[in-house]
C-alpha cells in the first residue's frame, strides 16, 4: 500500500492506527510529512506503535530531521542496541560530533552500548572530525574502561590515535563526578574487568602514575569492590607481573594496604596472590590497629585467615579492640 502526502503527522499516524495498517505504512507516511505537527496529540495506541517502531531507520530519520533540536534519534537506536540503524543515520547526515538529546556524543553512545562497528566508523572513517574533540574522546575512553568494553578500548587506543588520547588520560573531578578523576586502569581494575586491564597494560598504562596522582595504588582498586574474587585475582596477578613494578603502600585515609582490603572483603584468591608475591603487610596494622588476619576474622572470612596463616600471619597479634 502506498501512502503519499495526505496530511499532518498526527492525522497520518492516527489513521494508520485506527485502520491497523502495518507499521511500515505508518513509518512511510511519517517520512513524507513536511512538518511534525501534533505528536503530543497522538493517542496512547499510536504512541505505542511508534515506540515499537523505533528500531526503524525511517522513523528515526524522520525524528531527527523534523524534531530538532530534540536529538533523540541516535540515543533511541543506541538503547535498542541497533548499531546498524546508528550507522545509517550517521551516513544520512546526523552529526558525528554534536551532543545528542541525552547530552552524549555519538561516540560516547556507541562505547556505552558496546556497538563496536559504530565506534569503528566514527573513530576511523570519521576520525578527522571526531578526534578533534579531545574531552569527548577521553570521556569515551574512560567509559570503555569503566564498562569493560575491551574491544572498544583497543580500538580507541590503537595508533594512529592522537598523542593526547593514551592509556594514562584521566577524568576531572572538578568538571564532572562521573569518573571521579580516575585513570582508565583504575576504573577497569576497580570494576574487575580483566580484558580491559589487559588491553590497557598492553598500551603501557602506568601503574605508578595512578599512585603519584591519587595517593592510592592500582592494587587498592583491584582489591576493593563487591565480589568477583577470581577476576580480581587475575588482575592482581597481571599487575604484579608488570616490569616497572607496582607500588604497595598504605592508603592515606585509613592506613590500609591492599592486603587489608582483600582480607576484609573476603577475597581469598587475591590474598593468596598478594602473599605469594611477598606483600609486606601480612602483620602490618592499619590506622584502626587491625592486621589483615584480624580484619578477616571480624568479617567472618575464615578461609582468608587460613591463607594468611600459611604466609606467616600472627594470630596472637592484638588490636586496640582487644584492650
Amino acid at each position: 500500500m502506498e501512502v503519499t502526502r495526505i496530511g499532518p503527522a498526527a492525522q497520518v499516524a492516527e489513521s494508520a492506527s485506527i485502520y491497523r495498517l502495518p507499521r511500515e505504512v505508518l513509518l512511510h507516511a511519517l517520512s513524507y510529512v513536511d512538518e511534525p505537527s501534533g505528536l503530543a496529540a497522538l493517542s496512547i495506541t499510536t504512541k505505542s506503535m511508534l515506540a515499537a517502531a523505533t528500531d526503524s531507520v525511517l522513523f528515526l530519520h524522520w525524528l531527527w530531521k523534523y524534531r530538532q533540536p530534540s536529538g533523540m534519534a541516535l540515543p533511541i537506536a543506541a538503547c535498542k542496541r541497533r548499531g546498524d540503524v546508528m550507522l545509517q543515520l550517521l551516513k544520512m547526515g546526523v552529526s558525528a560530533t554534536a551532543r545528542t538529546g541525552v547530552g552524549s556524543t555519538p561516540l560516547r553512545l556507541a562505547v556505552d552500548h558496546n556497538l563496536l562497528e559504530v565506534v569503528k566508523y566514527l573513530w576511523i572513517e570519521r576520525g578527522n572530525d571526531v578526534r578533534r574533540y579531545v574531552k569527548a574522546s577521553i570521556k569515551a575512553l574512560l567509559s570503555a574502561a569503566s564498562s569493560g568494553h575491551a574491544e572498544c578500548l583497543q580500538l580507541l587506543l590503537t595508533p594512529p590515535s592522537p598523542a593526547w588520547l593514551h592509556a594514562n588520560s584521566r577524568g576531572s573531578w572538578e568538571e564532572e563526578e562521573e569518573f571521579e578523576g580516575k585513570f582508565p586502569l583504575a576504573l577497569a581494575a576497580e570494576s574487575a574487568h580483566v580484558e580491559a586491564v589487559r588491553v590497557l597494560l598492553l598500551h603501557r598504562a602506568s601503574c605508578a602514575a595512578i599512585s603519584d596522582v591519587e595517593d592510592l595504588s592500582i592494587l587498592h582498586y583491584a582489591c576493593s569492590g563487591i565480589d568477583q574474587d577470581m577476576m580480581r585475582a587475575r588482575i592482581v596477578r597481571m599487575l604484579l607481573e608488570v616490569p616497572e613494578g607496582v607500588p604497595d603502600f598504605r592508603e592515606p585515609g585509613n592506613g590500609a594496604f591492599p592486603l587489608h582490603l582483600a582480607a576484609e572483603s573476603g577475597f581469598t584468591l587475591c590474598v593468596e596472590e598478594l602473599c605469594r608475591a611477598g606483600s609486606r603487610a601480612v602483620n602490618e596494622k592499619d590506622f584502626g590497629a587491625h592486621t589483615p588476619f584480624q580484619l578477616a576474622g571480624l568479617y567472618g572470612n575464615s578461609q582468608v585467615q587460613e591463607v594468611l596463616l600459611r604466609y606467616g600471619a600472627d594470630p596472637n597479634c592484638r588490636s586496640d579492640d582487644d584492650d
